[in-house]
């Protein structure tokens, strides 16, 4: 049985994943056992493969949380192998120490999401629209620390990607385009979004909105919801700073309108 918040049941009670090769079995309820077996799966072990196909390897972390009080949602494309890791081995911890389900997942996210350099980027260039005023935050920053509950860090696809073995990207295949890659989105996301209703949403980067304006064409996400044009935190893209100076101007007004 399912013990925590469940994206995945909300999504099949929904009809999102009739079109999607993900089932009500890719949850921590039926991967608790694994988790906990003496020794620690890594994520591209075959005990945590979800599903194969076409060289696009999806694994299972324990991503799928859901913070049904959140007020901004940030958007990526998947989770990396390193942070499955650390969520991986956030939720063993929690669970060896008999805490919930709930507890578990919310851990592993907050371990995970966005660690490393990039994490710094990002708390820079939101704390640069204004978004910790908007929230009544001293920075940004503390969404990731004594803030949490106040965000929802989410992927277009929840699981970790993998394409020929590497983390995916979100351009090959294109994630917009590619029939399977979108089927997880709206299976994913879309139970995200549809779970989190007074959230701003923030896509980080172009495959993440492109991610979300599938979900507007599909009508499950409404467009004044969503802060586009955001663009990737991580320091391989070149073009970020650039990027975010050409948007910086318009991006601070849009997110105060929606707190509001």
């Amino acid at each position: 049985p399912i013990d925590h918040v469940c994206p995945v049941a909300w999504a099949e009670a929904r009809g999102l994943l009739d079109d999607s090769p993900m089932d009500r079995s890719w949850c921590l309820s039926y991967y608790r056992d694994i988790l906990l077996s003496p020794r620690v799966p890594a994520v591209l072990s075959p005990r945590l493969k979800l599903m194969e196909r076409r060289g696009i390897r999806v694994s299972y972390a324990p991503v799928d949380w859901v913070n049904r009080t959140a007020s901004v949602m940030l958007v990526g494309i998947t989770p990396g192998h390193y942070q499955a890791t650390m969520a991986i081995a956030e939720a063993r911890r929690c669970l060896l120490s008999r805490q919930s389900s709930n507890t578990a997942l919310r851990r592993a996210n907050k371990v995970a999401a966005y660690s490393g350099p990039m994490r710094r980027n990002l708390v820079s260039m939101l704390d640069g629209i204004g978004l910790q005023e908007a929230l009544c935050l001293d920075t940004t920053d503390q969404l990731f620390t004594t803030g949490h509950r106040r965000v929802a860090c989410v992927s277009a696809i929840s699981y970790p990607v993998f394409v020929g073995g590497r983390n995916y990207t979100g351009h090959t295949p294109p994630l917009s385009r590619d029939p399977l890659l979108r089927s997880l989105v709206v299976a994913s996301l879309g139970a995200q979004v549809g779970m989190v209703r007074d959230a701003l949403v923030i896509p980080l980067g172009k495959a993440a909105q492109d991610a979300v304006e599938l979900l507007i064409d599909e009508e499950l996400l409404e467009p004044d919801r969503c802060l586009l044009g955001f663009p990737h935190p991580s320091g391989v893209f070149a073009g970020r700073l650039d990027q975010y100076r050409r948007r910086r101007r318009r991006l601070p007004s849009e997110a105060a309108a929606w707190f509001s």
